[in-house]
């Protein structure tokens, strides 16, 4: 068998072995998926793609138990050993007791991945500030820089404008389908929490340092952080004061 049809056949055996699922989008439903049984054809897919090579790329290891990523809470205190996770990872994982809790999307891309099966409880913020994490339903094209720079002017121009366009049509779109998630979680019997003004306080008394601190490990995570930190310190925002910025001890003044 040559080479490049042997690691698809390999992969789907484990698969069938292990009695793992895979996410299939479905014809009849636009945007509704049904986790499956892996085939040949979904998984030579799945390994021709750009974007599942990246997505599923954990999937090469049976266990992972640490992860240099910034994670914006006390390791410590609210959760142990972090790591990145896929869909299709954090889903089998919180299904079989082996992850506690998932921070991923929002409530109508979650709902489709079919999360309201496996976790019982979402975690929101209060009213004042109902979401802790930031924003990840909008998208990008990623494009290697001599790749880019090797297409005409009016074709990159053309990739900018539909790559807006799309963002802004997607993000529309999500923000109408979150509004219907939630009921539809609701009816899957998930309870929904808020945390209370004194948690967020607690969160913020650990993630604002590792903000800082993370920040200061790149020139790029520098500068994008100080362009995030100003947006979320304008009248328009107000998410954060000055009076915020400072270390765990509540005293010593946080800088870049």
């Amino acid at each position: 068998m040559p080479p490049g049809r042997a690691l698809p056949l390999q992969i789907r055996q484990v698969a069938a072995r292990r009695k793992l699922s895979l996410p299939t989008l479905e014809h009849e439903r636009p945007r509704a998926i049904t986790w499956r049984r892996p085939t040949y054809r979904m998984v030579l897919s799945m390994v021709r793609s750009p974007f599942y090579a990246a997505a599923y790329a954990f999937g090469r290891r049976e266990s992972r138990t640490r992860s240099e990523v910034p994670v914006a809470l006390p390791r410590t205190a609210v959760m142990s050993q972090p790591g990145p996770l896929c869909c299709l990872r954090a889903y089998q994982a919180l299904e079989r007791g082996i992850l506690d809790a998932s921070d991923f999307v929002g409530p109508a891309v979650n709902y489709n991945l079919g999360f309201s099966e496996v976790a019982k409880y979402i975690i929101m913020g209060p009213p004042t500030t109902p979401c802790l994490h930031q924003p990840v339903d909008l998208m990008d094209v990623t494009v290697s820089l001599p790749k880019w720079n090797a297409l005409p002017k009016h074709i990159q121009e053309v990739v900018i404008a539909a790559t807006r366009q799309h963002s802004w049509d997607q993000y529309a779109y999500i923000q109408k389908e979150d509004v219907a998630a939630w009921d539809k979680f609701k009816e899957k019997g998930v309870q929904i929490i808020r945390l209370s003004e004194a948690d967020i306080q607690k969160f913020r008394r650990y993630a604002i340092p590792m903000w800082f601190n993370w920040a200061k490990r790149d020139a790029l995570a520098r500068e994008a952080f100080a362009s995030q930190l100003a947006f979320m310190k304008t009248f328009n925002v107000g998410y954060v004061t000055d009076s915020m910025l400072v270390d765990i001890d509540g005293k010593t003044k946080l800088t870049l």
